[in-house]
């Protein structure tokens, strides 16, 4: 069934969709208050002394993006009430409690009044259009990666990165730019150097940045060079050698094999300072932001925080560019429309940091973002945050926020 945009059911479902949101924040909030990772659902329902079935369904809403899961999936108050009484007992605040209390009221009470009863809106939601593409997209992806883990050997559970853009430290007038990637759950099967991390002079979209790259971190310790956030990495780490490759510092996973569940996560932090070198530039073209997909991984989430001085239109739009048959793209509006891939997910914006930065996927996010805070020198409130996820992301590809000029 195809949705008429000018119908009151899109309006009751884009209000349900911001209330079903800030429900899953309130129960991320609550698992990280509760020093709980509903991503271990046995070992958080010992801890909590309910139902591993409760705690596997919060973990499935708080990792998804999408409306279907949550009506089918998001637990009422018969299911929550004894989750809630466990963290009041494990030291949650009440504002926490009370918050979630006051989201799943006001999650239900939508439903009933637009909608009828649950299972009206999961027949609803089943029918749409939007639905079957965005499933038919995710099988095609996943048969992709799991061809490309058997012919390379390599996988990683979560590519995670962090962006904030930022008035220029040394020049306001100027543009900073701060990352954190990574790998969440790194394994390889095969004894054949993989990249990790490639450091240049130029961005994936073959655009030079005006000044070299820095460490985020300046006590950090490096890896030739590699800023490390050691906190976030695995120890011990995995053998990294290091080349150069057309200006640019490559760094290879290598050495031997692990065990069969061996995994790491590996963490860097980089700052570009005036990377855009004026707000007319700004006004003209915008600010795009990307990130580099090339390794088969199970999901892709990146967070882009922009200042709330920093004069573009939000929310910004996200692009997927192909790798595989364009190689040096320009930073056009032309070359995005000639590599695109087709994506049905979009960004969607998260508030309350850190805490509402929270996934199972990715459960030390918070204390990621309160270190990043820490270094960049600003407070969680001077950012809009936007979060981009997608299941088994196409590679090799750049992902691209685009926060366009305004009007």
């Amino acid at each position: 069934m195809e949705l008429d945009p000018q119908s009151n059911v899109l309006d009751s479902l884009t209000n349900l969709r911001e209330r079903s949101l800030a429900y899953c924040a309130d129960l991320s909030a609550l698992m990280h208050s509760a020093g709980v990772d509903p991503g271990r659902t046995r070992w958080t329902a010992r801890q909590l002394g309910v139902s591993p079935n409760v705690i596997w369904r919060i973990a499935k809403v708080i990792a998804s993006n999408d409306m279907l899961t949550n009506a089918r999936e998001l637990p009422g108050r018969a299911a929550m009430d004894p989750v809630l009484s466990a963290c009041r007992e494990r030291g949650v605040s009440e504002e926490i409690i009370e918050a979630v209390n006051a989201s799943l009221v006001a999650y239900h009470e939508a439903v009933i009044r637009d909608f009828g009863s649950r299972r009206a809106l999961v027949l609803l939601l089943s029918g749409s259009e939007g639905e079957d593409i965005t499933a038919r997209q995710e099988k095609s992806r996943r048969q992709f990666f799991e061809g490309g883990c058997a012919i390379w050997g390599v996988q990683a559970r979560v590519r995670l990165n962090q962006i904030f853009v930022t008035p220029g430290e040394r020049n306001p007038e100027l543009l900073d730019v701060a990352a954190i990637p990574g790998y969440i759950g790194l394994r390889r099967f095969r004894c054949h150097p993989w990249p990790l991390a490639i450091i240049g002079q130029l961005d994936p979209l073959q655009q030079p940045f005006p000044t070299d790259p820095e460490p985020l971190d300046p006590e950090a310790e490096t890896v030739d060079g590699l800023p490390l956030l050691q906190e976030f990495c695995s120890k011990p780490l995995p053998e990294l050698r290091s080349s150069e490759l057309d200006g640019c510092r490559r760094y290879d996973w290598v050495g031997e094999l692990g065990g069969p569940d061996t995994e790491f996560d590996l963490f860097y932090g980089l700052r570009i300072r005036n990377r855009f070198r004026s707000r007319e530039h700004m006004r003209e073209s915008g600010i795009n932001l990307s990130t580099t997909l090339t390794t088969p991984v199970e999901r892709v989430i990146v967070d882009c925080h922009i200042h709330r001085s920093v004069n573009v239109a939000l929310p910004p739009t996200v692009q997927l560019m192909d790798r595989m048959a364009a190689q040096a793209p320009g930073d056009g509006d032309s070359s995005f429309e000639q590599t695109a891939l087709p994506i049905s997910e979009s960004p969607r914006e998260i508030g309350d940091l850190p805490n509402g930065a929270m996934t199972t996927h990715a459960p030390m996010l918070p204390r990621l973002l309160e270190r990043a805070f820490d270094l960049i020198g600003h407070s969680a409130d001077e950012f809009r945050s936007y979060r981009f996820e997608m299941s088994y992301p196409p590679y090799p590809a750049v992902l691209v926020f685009r926060c366009r000029p305004l009007d």
